[in-house]
């Protein structure tokens, strides 16, 4: 979980993340949801398309059209592994849905229950909001894992809230106010954080480390990459 306004540095910290990620699969090990809400006219917006593209792995990218079928997918593919034996846990590919600009993802928002209950809606099958809060939940331990940047930590309680926000065991902080920070990172340092400056918190290892985080890189470095690991797909 990425937290900040920067989002060229959200861009490269989702980026880089990708790559790794991919780097340490086969291209039959594992799935890539990607759901980029970057704006159209930023300098960098191809940038996640142009990945994508790159690399050799199953890369299925949407914006605001295809967020409900994604997340559909995604969570029948966890229903489905939660009903499976033990023994068949882990042997599946992993699933990575990355999600550049949860704020803009409207139809993530929980909806506001108000207790009412129709027939008619109860055939209804669940949507986006019902089932993001469940791959959150059930999905790491079946190899279905989530990695989202949201610009302000308002926004990220609109769609998560606090059951699904202690599900991100790692968090990224940038530059924010005191009291955000201490409710995402248990410490309001990332108040005094300048520009191009970021915290990393594993909550698991009880770590906080600042760092400089990743400008968004160019095309160039993308072609590299895809070339590399095109190239070790070529050699198996």
């Amino acid at each position: 979980m990425i937290v900040g306004r920067d989002d060229e540095a959200a861009m490269g910290m989702i980026e880089a993340a990708l790559v790794s990620l991919a780097a340490q699969h086969t291209p039959d090990n594992a799935r890539f949801y990607i759901l980029d809400f970057s704006s159209v006219d930023a300098p960098y917006a191809d940038l996640l398309a142009q990945l994508a593209k790159g690399l050799p792995h199953s890369m299925q990218r949407g914006r605001r059209r295809q967020l409900s079928d994604f997340i559909a997918e995604i969570a029948a593919e966890v229903d489905q592994r939660l009903q499976q034996d033990e023994s068949a846990v882990g042997k599946e590919p992993a699933i990575y849905l990355l999600i550049y600009g949860l704020q803009r993802a409207r139809d993530l928002r929980q909806e506001d229950d108000l207790g009412f209950s129709f027939s008619v809606e109860e055939e209804t099958p669940p949507g986006p909001a019902k089932q993001f809060p469940t791959i959150l939940r059930e999905g790491p331990e079946l190899g279905v894992h989530t990695i989202l940047w949201c610009d302000t930590y308002t926004n990220l309680t609109r769609t998560l809230d606090r059951r699904s926000l202690r599900e991100f065991e790692m968090r990224v902080a940038m530059q924010m106010g005191a009291e955000d920070s201490a409710n995402l990172i248990d410490t309001p340092a990332a108040a005094k954080l300048g520009l191009y400056r970021a915290y990393f918190h594993s909550e698991d290892e009880a770590r906080l480390e600042k760092f400089r985080p990743y400008g968004a890189p160019d095309s160039s470095w993308l072609q590299d990459v895809s070339k590399e690991l095109m190239g070790r797909t070529d050699h198996h």
